[in-house]
Order: C-alpha cells, then structure tokens, then sequence
C-alpha cells in the first residue's frame, strides 16, 4: 500500500529534517485557486443579478413609454400573447447584446494580458505559454446565460404590458 505524503513528511521531521514536498505546494495552490474561482463566482453571480435588474427597470419603462403603442397593437387585434412575446423577444436581444459585447471586452483583455505575458516571458528567455483560452462552447454557454437571464428578467415586464388596457392606453398620455 501506498503511504501518503503527508505521513512521510511527519516522519522525517520526527527524525528534526526540514521537508519540501511539491505535491503539498501543488495543494495549496490548487486551494488558491478553488478560493479564487469562487470569488470570480461571486463576482460574476452579482453581475448577473444586477444586470437583470437593469433589464427589468429598461422594461418597465418602456412599457410606461410604450403604453399608446401597446394600445395601438391591441386595437389591431395582437393580443397579450403576441404583446408578452414582443416584450420577450425585446429582452432577449438586450441579452444578446450585453454577453456579446462581454464577450468582445473579455476577449480583447485577454488578448493584451496575453501580449504582455508573453513579451515577459520572451524577456526572461522561458518558453511562451497561453494562459487565456476561449473554446467555443464556452462562448455558446455565455451567449444561452445571457439570453437566458434576460428572458427570465424580462418575463414580469411582458406579463405586465400585455396586461394593459387598450382603451386607457389610447385615452390619455
């Protein structure tokens, strides 16, 4: 049986040797890293939420805006499932934008970062490594979460416009 390093270390400073163990150091970098990601989580959870809740008030006030227009559509014949799904749609496409242009600046960061990082790393004469990557399906992952949560931000600003009445949306400003 295998015995674990960490009894092997025990035992060798038992004898007064100091250790070294690079697995133990490949440990403890691996606990920085599970501690930084989950704060990179943090930080991302909470730009999700405030970044629904900014569509959430873009569409609430543009269905205050949009009140003539909406009572227009319904005295046309749309009804409140062509009204919510305009409003869906419409969220939706503030999501687009937002992931891509996210995407767009995280990638052009990631691009310079890299660029300096491997201007040091010519300097300093180590063999160059890329520390960014972006494969594909992570760019299809953000691209869903940010359509997603801004169709999950925009579903009470859709039901409430295709609650409006027609009448009292074409009768006063």
């Amino acid at each position: 049986p295998t015995v674990p390093h960490a009894t092997i270390r025990k035992q060798i400073e038992a004898m007064g040797y100091r250790t070294f163990s690079y697995a133990e150091q490949f440990e403890e970098i691996q606990k920085f890293f599970f501690y930084f990601d989950l704060a990179l989580g943090a930080i991302g959870l909470i730009a999700l939420v405030t970044a629904s809740l900014g569509i959430i008030n873009t569409m609430v006030f543009s269905i205050l805006e949009r009140r003539r227009e909406i009572g227009i559509l319904k005295s046309l014949g749309a009804d409140e499932a062509d009204i919510r799904r305009l409003f869906l749609v419409e969220s939706s496409v503030i999501g687009a934008l937002g992931a891509g242009l996210g995407l767009l600046f995280g990638w052009l960061i990631t691009r310079v970062v890299s660029a300096v990082a491997h201007y040091f790393m010519r300097k300093e004469g180590v063999t160059e490594v890329e520390i960014f990557a972006l494969p594909w399906w992570l760019i299809l992952i953000a691209l869903g979460l940010g359509i997603g949560v801004s169709l999950l931000a925009g579903l009470y600003p859709a039901s409430r416009a295709a609650r409006v009445d027609p009448v009292e949306a074409l009768r006063g400003e």
